[in-house]
């Protein structure tokens, strides 16, 4: 359940503590999920990615694309 993972990550920071590597690695692979699934609902998945300002690059095929 990605809303748990980002309610979880969101409480550990609030609370001034530095989330551990798993719940950082949980909340990263979430977040990434759900903007992609947010690009295609919005049909900007298969449009260049220049249209954000990444020159020359791909989001299906460029995964330094989605890590910026």
């Amino acid at each position: 359940m990605a809303e748990l993972v980002f309610t979880e990550y969101v409480r550990c920071l609030a609370s001034g503590r530095e989330p551990s590597t798993e719940l950082h690695e949980r909340f990263w692979k979430s977040f990434r999920g759900a903007l992609v699934a947010e690009m295609k609902r919005r049909s900007l998945w298969h449009l260049p990615a220049s249209r954000l300002g990444f020159v020359g690059a791909s989001w299906s095929t460029s995964e330094e694309v989605l890590e910026e």
